[in-house]
């Protein structure tokens, strides 16, 4: 299996206390989006994947954002698609006109992105994919190329547990480690 030797090595001296509580931190952060995230979750992620068209250059982030301005428009009430959408979009507000990319640009099931249903959908597959794409950038290492959000997901928690082992590891068997708890603690 491949670990990133950045991510923790041989070479890391844990007596260091900056790098000790470095990666401690970076543990518990991984850990927390980690555990934010259900296997089920990223196993309907990868069944969904092919279902989403995304032909905008925004970033995913704005995109988010986008969605979801738009489904609290459509919660309130408002549609986004229809004959008196057409002639409210006429006279539509800044902040709608501004996000209407998302009617040619964005699909869900080969449909345009404009109803409640494929908002929450297209927010559920941003969601995982953001706290994954977190994951990584936390332990700012190079990753493999994976084929599913599956085997990313089940690669960050072996790194995980891995970490979680050898952190362990060493406040068991290192004194220079209780004393760095110790003033931590304090």
């Amino acid at each position: 299996m491949f670990l990133p030797l950045t991510i923790i090595s041989k070479e890391v001296n844990f007596n260091d206390q900056r790098q000790y509580l470095k990666v401690e931190e970076q543990y518990l952060l991984s850990k927390s989006l980690l555990d934010q995230i259900t296997e089920e979750e990223v196993h309907r992620a990868d069944l969904n994947a092919h279902n989403f068209k995304i032909y905008s250059k925004k970033s995913d982030q704005e995109i988010s954002l986008d969605a979801r301005w738009l489904l609290q428009y459509l919660k309130n009430g408002r549609e986004l698609s229809g004959y008196i959408f057409e002639i409210r979009r006429i006279f539509a507000n800044k902040q709608l006109k501004r996000r209407l990319y998302f009617l040619n640009s964005i699909y869900v099931n080969d449909k345009p992105c404009n109803t409640i249903n494929a908002l929450d959908l297209l927010l559920n597959q941003l969601e995982i994919i953001r706290k994954l794409e977190r994951i990584s950038e936390i332990w700012d290492a190079p990753f493999p190329m994976f084929n599913s959000y599956m085997e990313k997901y089940r690669f960050i928690k072996q790194i995980n547990a891995w970490v979680k082992e050898m952190l362990q590891e060493y406040k068991r068997t290192d004194t220079g480690i209780d004393h760095i708890l110790s003033k931590k603690v304090m």
